[in-house]
């Protein structure tokens, strides 16, 4: 059994999110088993450290592991701020790191990602402070401890010479918009998570995400930064495009918003398309079918600023046009 105290660093939208979604899942599985294809849970207790259940995940009749969680409570620099997480969440407000550490196998960082370095710094300050003092007891010893961070640009790297401490560490990044700390929950369903760093904290905490529905990809640390530049393009990206052909049709003498209505139905259809099939698919226009005259008008009408957005994103559609057309010829 992986026992896993949860502690969270970082009272905001997202240690508020997944503090309250696993503890909501606590409560609502009391006294009572859930299962699913991905694992089962059994036997829900309180305690007065936090709120606790356990999550069973079995690959084989041999092969059977159970996790057991509990959410201790938040420490933040603003005790307010922890307060009102821990009363949101009915788990418990620390006014020192420490004493968060003391009750916690696990640390969840979700502070913004300047901080974290600075988190795992004091973390391990504080354990070398005890290796130099010879103290050994449960209140000061943070080795053999879960640390876990939620960036979605940075990797498990930061957390540098972990091995040393005698730590295991990853990130976990949810794929999902953090827009508001109390409300934010209640949308954190299906939600796909990238995973990256030791074998052991990643193993550990993946069965749990995925009990609660979410899949959990794992990736190497190295790749991070492309990952994130990935979910950049399909979620700020796409903003920023929108924008780009409202502000055309703007220069056309349409309101600003009769250009979100003119354009709303064709976005949606075409991004419902792409995740019904794939982007060759779903690819129509002047491009896909040869039409470079239409594109030269085009060319003829923008200026030079936006001659090199539509040239940039012209060079992508080629690349899947011509893989379309390659596919539809075999």
């Amino acid at each position: 059994m992986i026992v896993i105290k949860i502690g969270i660093i970082g009272a905001g939208k997202v240690g508020t999110t997944i503090g309250k979604v696993l503890v909501d899942y606590a409560y609502e599985l009391k006294n009572c088993n859930a299962s699913n294809e991905n694992g089962t849970f059994d036997e829900i207790n309180d305690s007065k450290e936090g709120n606790i259940f356990k999550v069973s995940k079995t690959n084989t009749k041999s092969d059977s592991t159970e996790n057991e969680l509990m959410i201790t409570g938040f420490y933040s620099r603003s005790y307010e701020s922890a307060k009102e997480s821990a009363e949101f969440t009915k788990t418990n407000a620390f006014k020192e790191i420490d004493d968060l550490l003391s009750v916690s196998d696990t640390l969840f960082i979700t502070t913004p990602d300047g901080e974290i370095e600075k988190i795992w710094d004091c973390i391990t300050e504080k354990n070398s402070g005890k290796e130099a003092s010879g103290k050994n007891n449960f209140e000061n010893n943070i080795s053999n401890k879960l640390i876990y961070h939620f960036s979605g640009s940075l990797s498990s790297d930061v957390f540098t010479n972990s091995d040393v401490h005698n730590m295991s560490c990853a990130s976990f990044h949810p794929v999902f918009a953090f827009s508001d700390k109390f409300k934010s929950y209640e949308q954190f369903h299906n939600v796909s998570i990238t995973a990256d760093g030791d074998e052991k904290a990643v193993n550990a905490l993946k069965p749990v995400f995925e009990a609660i529905g979410c899949k959990v990809n794992v990736i190497k640390p190295v790749d991070k930064a492309r990952y994130h530049a990935a979910t950049v393009c399909a979620s700020n990206f796409v903003v920023g495009l929108v924008g780009f052909a409202v502000n055309l049709l703007e220069t056309c003498g349409f309101e600003e918003k009769a250009a979100y209505e003119i354009l709303s139905g064709l976005t949606t259809k075409n991004v419902e398309n792409i995740f019904k099939t794939d982007v060759y698919s779903a690819l129509t226009g002047p491009v896909e079918r040869g039409d470079f005259k239409t594109v030269e008008k085009h060319l003829q009408a923008l200026n030079d600023e936006e001659r090199e957005v539509y040239e940039a994103l012209n060079k992508e559609v080629i690349k899947i046009a011509e893989i379309k057309h390659s596919r539809e010829a075999k």
